[in-house]
């Protein structure tokens, strides 16, 4: 099984607030989309830890207060730690793969498509949400 990290750094801009999304570049199914900035948990590091050190390496910024809110998995192929924050240093792109800020309001549609539901629910608990994490196992489509 393969762990992730996958994080949403929030920014907050005169006209409200932004989310911090990469342009894909890789695997190809994501190839063009927008996802949360994140990756590969690496051997003997923690997922907090490699949240920090994948958010540094892809937006030059050294943020460590990140909170876990969600967790997916299918119990075999993937497992996917979910975490916010809110930042006080706007991110920049570091490698070929684009970093931009986003209103929260209006993501737009090249985003992965979980991306609309996981971004209000990270602001949800950002804002005082009280519940436990939620680990998402499988969705039914209608």
């Amino acid at each position: 099984m393969t762990v992730y990290v996958l994080g949403f750094g929030f920014y907050q801009w005169p006209g409200g607030t932004q989310v911090a999304l990469i342009e894909k570049l890789k695997p190809d199914w994501q190839k063009g989309k927008l996802n949360g900035i994140g990756g590969h948990v690496e051997l003997n590091e923690s997922p907090l830890d490699a949240m920090i050190r994948e958010f540094k390496e892809e937006t030059d910024v050294e943020f460590k207060d990140w909170s876990l809110f969600c967790q997916l998995h299918d119990d075999k192929n993937f497992y996917v730690y979910c975490y916010y924050g809110f930042l006080s240093e706007e991110p920049k792109t570091t490698t070929k793969e684009v970093v931009g800020l986003y209103p929260v309001l209006f993501l737009p549609d090249r985003c992965l498509p979980n991306i609309h539901w996981l971004v209000p629910m990270a602001l949800s608990f950002g804002k005082g949400e009280r519940a436990e994490q939620f680990v998402v196992k499988e969705c039914i489509k209608s």
